[in-house]
């Protein structure tokens, strides 16, 4: 602030020099005559040619030395060494209040990164109390692993590297954008991965699980690949990002110190992993992929959407936890995921079948209907609406609302997602009316019979048939495949009845 006051004075004596300039040395060295404003820039030795002194009415004789004065000139000195001067004052004055308002800001957030780390080494030691072998350390040293595997299988676009240790909403979204690089031909190579710092950011206990988010910062560059001629087409050098990654496990579950989920190990009976359909080891037929024995990861937060919060302000959560003990805010999250991919799937390879599995009946065909699906349903269309572009920011659980009229409760899930809107063509893939990339905020309202609970044996994986009890697989099915009872209706598992706005 200091140097801002001292600019300001060099700035009004300077500008009162330029201004009084003329008038102090229009007539030293004797004799030579000034013009007017108009011709004030001149110096007095282009101005000594002219052998009479010439008056005019903006001038006023001295008495002083031959030397003449400019009233406006002085006025508008005046003015402006006056309120530089007034300015000064006022800045002057608010410097302690900016201050201290700043001194308060940081130590308000200061405060916040306090009770952050106490909260955090709060959680940790509950976790170490049912957990005695759990190490922060060693937990960063896997998920850090983690990080690289799932680069490498973006890269190589082979998911199974990560299958074992990702949810069903995880492997939905990045099924999504791998399936749509193949669909234009290509494959994102990303190169140079560097973690430039990881960290625990958070950590506390939910329900059925004990969660932590972990931090990183990394840097990597990218190009695309055409993955029929091995070409490069695209070259990109990143600038440094910083995400947070969610891993979930049950709570009471033990660290073995040996290989687990993501060594590609059954954390169970320490098969090589084989998963059946069902997410079960092969061997020891153990449901592997919820969390029960090993940590899972279930969300990939952008920066600018993470809140680090470990309490969550949820309305009616907790009456229906006391209803259905095994309800999950993060299952529920999961499952919007899934439901949001299967959307971007129909928008971006034009097949409305995506959706039809996710959709209560009635809601299905108001989105076949609905404007924003133009051409999705119609095979014998050329062009269809679509989006380019896609990625989802967060997806947040925030009310809860039970025993509905109609027999169903209900779920309202934010869900932040960024995209361009435009139009493909069926066969050539062709983009045209291709929009700006914009943020879109989303309510996703989903419904289930009010009689029908939640299984945790069930969280992070598909809710098989309720009639016949079959695997319910990720197609484009609406009926069970085996006893041909319905799967979107809602007397199994929860499904989308409303996304506001369309």
């Amino acid at each position: 602030m200091k140097k801002i006051i001292f600019t300001l004075l060099i700035t009004a004596l300077f500008a009162f020099i330029f201004l009084y300039s003329t008038n102090i040395y229009s007539r030293a060295g004797g004799g030579h005559s000034y013009s007017d404003s108009s011709s004030r820039s001149h110096s007095s030795s282009s101005s000594s040619s002219r052998s009479s002194y010439r008056s005019s009415k903006t001038h006023i004789h001295s008495t002083g030395k031959g030397s003449t004065v400019n009233p406006v000139a002085g006025l508008i000195g005046l003015f402006f060494i006056g309120g530089t001067i007034l300015i000064i004052i006022l800045i002057s004055r608010k410097v302690p209040a900016a201050n201290k308002y700043n001194e308060t800001i940081k130590r308000a957030n200061d405060m916040t990164e306090t009770i952050k780390t106490q909260d955090r080494e709060i959680n940790i030691k509950k976790i170490k109390e049912l957990d005695p072998a759990f190490s922060e350390e060693k937990f960063i040293e896997r998920v850090k692993k983690a990080f690289l595997i799932i680069q490498q299988g973006w890269s190589e676009q082979n998911l199974s590297l990560m299958r074992s240790f990702v949810s069903n909403g995880i492997y939905a979204r990045f099924s999504v954008q791998i399936d749509m690089q193949r669909y234009m031909g290509f494959r994102n190579q990303l190169e140079n991965i560097k973690i430039i710092n990881s960290w625990v950011d958070t950590a506390y206990s939910d329900n059925l699980y004990d969660v932590i988010n972990a931090g990183f910062a990394a840097q990597m560059d990218d190009k695309n690949i055409d993955l029929k001629t091995g070409k490069i087409l695209q070259t990109n050098t990143s600038e440094p990002f910083t995400e947070f990654w969610t891993f979930m496990r049950r709570k009471g579950a033990k660290t073995t110190g040996k290989a687990g989920l993501i060594e590609s190990r059954c954390p169970n009976c320490g098969s090589a992993i084989k998963i059946t359909e069902s997410g079960n080891c092969e061997y020891c037929k153990a449901y592997i992929m919820g969390g029960q024995y090993d940590w899972v990861l279930t969300e990939i937060t952008q920066e600018c959407e993470y809140s680090g919060q470990t309490s969550r302000n949820i309305q009616g959560i907790g009456e229906m936890i006391n209803k259905d003990p095994d309800f999950n805010a993060s299952v529920i999250e999961d499952k919007t995921s899934v439901m949001f991919f299967n959307i971007a799937s129909s928008l971006l390879f034009g097949d409305g079948h995506h959706i039809r599995n996710i959709c209560r009946p009635d809601y299905f065909e108001q989105i076949r209907s609905s404007r924003q699906f133009k051409g999705v349903f119609d095979t014998q269309s050329e062009w269809y609406t679509s989006l380019d572009d896609v990625a989802i920011g967060a997806v947040e659980l925030k009310r809860i609302i039970l025993n509905q009229p109609d027999g169903f409760d209900r779920v309202e899930v934010v869900v932040k997602w960024s995209g361009a809107n435009c139009e493909r063509n069926s066969r050539t893939k062709e983009v045209r009316n291709k929009g700006e990339n914009h943020t879109n905020i989303q309510t996703y309202t989903l419904a289930r019979r009010t009689s029908i609970k939640s299984s945790a044996y069930y969280n992070f994986k598909t809710v098989p048939c309720h009639n016949c009890g079959a695997p319910i697989s990720n197609s484009t099915h609406y009926q069970c495949e085996f006893c041909g009872s319905a799967i979107n209706d809602g007397t199994r598992d929860w499904v989308l009845i409303n996304i506001s706005p369309l």
